[in-house]
């Protein structure tokens, strides 16, 4: 059976935010450099999830729908906007899913490790329903038995009398995000506060992301065209991200002809098999060193035709280890010149939980690619002077 179906409801008029002046709300720009939509951040977030996921807006907006399908999102397109009426035409549509998780368009605030919490809870005939200091909030999780009950609803109520007669099972989760939506322009502006408090927030929505920043993808795309151009091609050696570096590679067009391969060694005894870290290297450097970044990069590229190495190695969370704080990461890029391989590193610490320090260190690892081959390159220069 195909699994749970995420339901992002957009087809309301934000009529509070229109009275104040703001027009439409789901087209406002979110405070912050990310020069994203409140409608397009949330569309990414739940993108993010990897589930199936159903937009459904209003035929009076078609840009929404343009939008929807611009992020690669499926679109239920509604001539009426009320809450009931579109959960119900979006739980009709989707008759062979497991659950439904339901989300807000002018919600993009949430967390993704909240939707995880909450699908590990996940049950037939169950609503899970997340709470912040003791709080109801938004997603909400319903399971497949309240199918019927949901397409019959109407109107602008929604889903209130089920959550009110159903099972329910409340989850405490240390997320503010859950009930920060958008009704007048005051609400928008006050993002800028909330983006400081939710250390996933402050990464995320910004262009140091290559998930929610188009100005970082383009230098995504832009770092690919640079090896393209120069024949090169990039293996990668992760440790504290977990693939997230091949993965944003990978949400590029074409970038499958820079990507020679991709190790992800977690353990001790992974980094010394596939790519011939040192025992004693790490016995006393530590995990989390340069040195050990250093060896990655270099075994990554001994057994590749690959000419460009990256390589990270740290702690990502939760909580440090061995007098190292969490949020450190040790990287090196490596570059074949010859039979030699030169070798660059270096140390950064990121603030946030673990997937804001792993996603903060993908980007990393990819945004100092081109700068360090630049600096070879000018270092030959001098070289042969």
């Amino acid at each position: 059976m195909p699994g749970v179906q995420v339901l992002i409801l957009a087809a309301g008029a934000g009529s509070r935010f229109r009275a104040a002046g703001g027009g439409d709300k789901l087209q406002a720009i979110l405070p912050g450099p990310s020069e994203l939509t409140v409608l397009q951040a949330t569309f990414r977030l739940w993108r993010g999830l990897g589930l199936p996921c159903l937009a459904v807006v209003s035929d009076s907006a078609p840009w929404r729908a343009a939008l929807a399908r611009q992020e690669g999102l499926a679109v239920l397109s509604l001539p009426t906007t009320g809450m009931g009426d579109s959960l119900a035409a979006a739980v009709r549509r989707t008759p062979e899913a497991s659950g439904w998780l339901v989300a807000l368009g002018d919600m993009p605030f949430v967390q993704p490790a909240t939707a995880r919490q909450l699908l590990e809870l996940h049950h037939p005939g169950r609503i899970v329903v997340p709470t912040y200091q003791g709080r109801r909030g938004h997603p909400v999780l319903f399971g497949r038995n309240f199918a019927a009950a949901l397409g019959e609803l109407t109107g602008d109520e929604g889903a209130k009398r089920l959550l009110r007669e159903g099972s329910v099972l409340e989850r405490e989760i240390a997320d503010a995000g859950i009930h920060r939506d958008i009704d007048t322009p005051a609400d928008l502006e006050n993002t800028r506060q909330l983006t400081r408090e939710l250390p996933h927030f402050a990464v995320l929505p910004t262009e140091e992301n290559c998930f929610w920043g188009h100005a970082l993808m383009n230098k995504i795309e832009s770092m690919l065209d640079y090896l393209k151009t120069r024949e090169l091609q990039l293996t990668t050696a992760e440790s504290c991200t977990a693939g997230k570096v091949v993965g944003l590679l990978s949400e590029i067009p074409g970038s499958g002809s820079c990507i020679e391969s991709g190790y992800v060694v977690y353990s001790p005894e992974a980094k010394q098999r596939l790519l011939g870290v040192r025992p004693e290297t790490i016995e006393r450097h530590n995990l989390t060193s340069e040195e050990v970044a250093r060896e990655m990069a270099a075994g990554a590229l001994r057994d590749s035709p690959a000419q460009v190495a990256i390589a990270n190695t740290g702690l990502a969370g939760p909580g440090g280890a061995d007098g190292i704080p969490q949020g450190t990461v040790c990287f090196a890029w490596g570059y074949r010149v010859g039979d030699d391989i030169v070798l660059y590193s270096e140390t950064q610490h990121f603030s946030g939980d673990r997937e804001a320090v792993q996603l903060a260190a993908a980007r990393h690892s990819l945004g100092a690619v081109v700068p360090y081959h630049q600096r070879l390159e000018r270092e030959s220069e001098e070289n042969a002077r």
